[in-house]
């Protein structure tokens, strides 16, 4: 058996352990044989067989993106795989999901899934319209605002625009989109997100005020907003697109995996953890220019010193005068301002 064979075959094996306990824990049983807990499995309906499968799915993305950094474009197979098996082709698959002015929160705890395997999500507008409704930046994105994760599967793009794509609590991000882009938006990093604050009470009777979920900022982002979290991760992939960070950025409070045809905006993407397949930004050319512009600003206050300093140097002798006469703009020589100027320039 070749290594491929062997790293299939512990794959399904994984997977076989992940229905195991699955079942055991949902019968309540944590000795429960495995073939019971597989037959078990296959009897129960699609909806209750849906967190496993969904896990799975997106589980084979997720590893497709990290392979891709680390053995190129073959890496992505795994996830096209995956997709295959889910969303067998030649199925009408057909629809966009677009949260113009909305959005999609868990507030307690829970993961959002969202599977658009004919079209695009547009989490938000480019810009809101004149008569629509004031809305508050905690009413509008994609958030997981409790302990759970933000998971994304699209064929088409992934636009942001103005809205965000946040967990708060340690969930992890991830998005696919097959042939498309995956475009963080131009949202303000500004933007203040405050939902309603919440009163706990403790076992003791204590009343605690819990404002957990104010936050600040747009694009996409996984957030810690508590103490004591294991940081989430992001993974963003794009087979044959771009990952553009745009103005509202990308940040990661733990990893950060990228995986696309082209990265745009490595300057607006920041990971507390370990950043693979983010180029480095190139800050060197803009540096030197600005020492350029630097040295030329020097030189040219030095001169104005000197001047300064010699008009100074020179007052008991009366007044002094400089006449400045302008010869030439570059390209612009043959302008007619130019040639009255040199009108004034006396013949040797």
């Amino acid at each position: 058996m070749n290594s491929t064979d062997d790293s299939q075959k512990a794959i399904g094996e994984f997977y076989v352990q992940e229905i195991i306990d699955y079942i055991r824990h949902l019968k309540g049983d944590p000795h429960l044989a495995p073939s019971d807990a597989l037959t078990a499995f296959g009897a129960l309906s699609l909806a209750q067989r849906e967190p496993v499968i969904l896990q799975a799915f997106y589980n084979e993305l997720g590893a497709a993106g990290e392979a891709a950094n680390r053995v190129g474009s073959s890496g992505y197979q795994r996830g096209f795989d995956a997709i295959a098996t889910l969303f067998p082709s030649g199925a009408p698959y057909a629809g966009d999901l677009s949260l113009f002015f909305s959005k999609i929160y868990t507030l307690a705890g829970g993961d959002i899934n969202l599977l658009v395997p004919g079209g695009l999500i547009n989490a938000g507008l480019t810009s809101a319209p004149a008569n629509a409704p004031k809305k508050a930046a905690s009413e509008l994105g994609i958030v997981a605002q409790g302990t759970g994760s933000v998971r994304v599967f699209v064929r088409d793009d992934f636009q942001v625009n103005q809205s965000r794509v946040f967990t708060l609590q340690g969930g992890d991000i991830l998005m696919w989109s097959s042939q498309g882009n995956i475009d963080a938006g131009r949202g303000a990093k500004t933007a203040i997100s405050a939902p309603p604050p919440q009163f706990q009470i403790d076992s003791q009777g204590n009343v605690k005020f819990n404002a957990a979920g104010a936050i600040a900022g747009s694009g996409i982002r996984a957030i810690l907003t508590g103490k004591n979290i294991t940081p989430g991760n992001v993974n963003l992939i794009a087979p044959v697109g771009d990952v553009n960070a745009g103005d509202a950025g990308i940040g990661s409070a733990g990893n950060l995996n990228i995986a696309a045809a082209r990265v745009i905006g490595a300057e607006n993407i920041q990971a507390a953890g370990v950043s693979t397949g983010v180029p480095v930004a190139d800050t060197g050319s803009l540096a030197a220019g600005l020492t350029g512009v630097s040295n030329v600003a020097s030189s040219v206050a030095k001169s104005t010193d000197d001047a300064v300093k010699s008009l100074t140097q020179n007052s008991d002798r009366g007044l002094s005068f400089l006449d400045v006469q302008v010869t030439g703009f570059g390209d612009g020589d043959q302008g007619g301002e130019v040639v009255d100027l040199r009108k004034r320039k006396k013949e040797p």
